[in-house]
């Protein structure tokens, strides 16, 4: 092989590899940086109804549990969430003898779950799961001195 042809060679194998050379040293986005507005210009008009609505159904309010005293029962339905400690708070206070606390949820918040589960053990209440107690709520069963379930529970 001469040079001349050497040389040839490798012009045609340059010219060949310029393309991926050149996409390999553009700029990469860094992923913090992708937004809605970016995705709906790169992606066409068809998409924003789309992200439309998924942004819309990810802001969906989630419904506090619901607090009710029936005679010896301390009843705990639902979802726990910020500020249910204290709305338990307020309705055991006048409460000092022994109670059952009932519990039917499905988890929620551990920080609110910490308090009430202090205020029962504090109390030296029992617990009881009816149904489903699962995340948060087991903490809060847990906190029982003594704690019971229903066959399916």
């Amino acid at each position: 092989m001469r040079r001349r042809e050497f040389i040839a060679g490798l012009g045609a194998v340059a010219v060949a590899l310029w393309p991926v050379v050149v996409r390999a040293q553009q700029r990469a986005m860094p992923m913090g940086q992708i937004s809605a507005s970016y995705l709906s210009q790169k992606l066409g008009v068809h998409m924003r109804p789309f992200l439309a609505a998924l942004l819309t159904s990810t802001a969906v309010p989630a419904l506090a549990a619901d607090i009710q005293i029936k005679g010896n029962q301390v009843f705990i339905l639902g979802t726990i969430e910020a500020g249910d400690d204290a709305k338990f708070g307020a309705k055991v206070e006048p409460h000092t003898g022994h109670m059952v606390v009932v519990l039917h949820s499905a988890g929620g918040l551990l920080i609110p779950a910490y308090a009430i589960g202090r205020a029962i053990r504090g109390r030296g209440w029992d617990t009881h799961a009816e149904y489903t107690c699962n995340s948060a709520c087991s903490l809060i069963w847990l906190a029982g001195v003594k704690h019971s379930k229903t066959e399916g529970a």
